[in-house]
C-alpha cells in the first residue's frame, strides 16, 4: 500500500496491461507570483513512463494516495527497495 513513507518510490503495476500507477509532486505558481502551490499527480503510464494515460492532480499527499490506491490496490505493487524480489516483475533490474 502507498503512504507517506512510500509514496515517492513504490507504484502499483499491472503486467497484463503494461501500465504502472504512481504518485509525484510537482508546483505551480500562485496568482500574486511569491510563491507557489505544492500539488501532487496521480499518474497512469506505461513502464517506461513515457506514454500517460491518465493523470489527476491533487492539492494534498493524503488525497493522491488515498486516490490511487482506491483505484489500484488491486495491482502489484512494487517497492524497487525491496531486495528479496526479483526478476522484472520487482524493477529490480532496472
Amino acid at each position: 500500500m502507498i503512504n507517506q513513507n512510500n509514496w515517492d518510490s513504490c507504484f502499483y503495476r499491472n503486467d497484463q496491461q503494461a501500465k504502472i500507477a504512481f504518485i509525484s509532486f510537482g508546483a505551480e505558481p500562485v496568482q500574486d507570483l511569491v510563491g507557489f502551490k505544492e500539488l501532487y499527480f496521480v499518474s497512469l503510464t506505461n513502464f517506461d513512463r513515457d506514454e500517460e494515460y491518465f493523470q489527476q492532480t491533487f492539492e494534498d499527499l493524503e488525497a493522491a494516495m488515498s486516490a490511487l490506491n482506491q483505484k489500484y490496490s488491486h495491482w502489484t505493487f512494487i517497492d524497487p527497495d525491496n531486495k528479496t524480489a526479483s526478476g522484472c516483475g520487482s524493477c529490480e533490474a532496472h
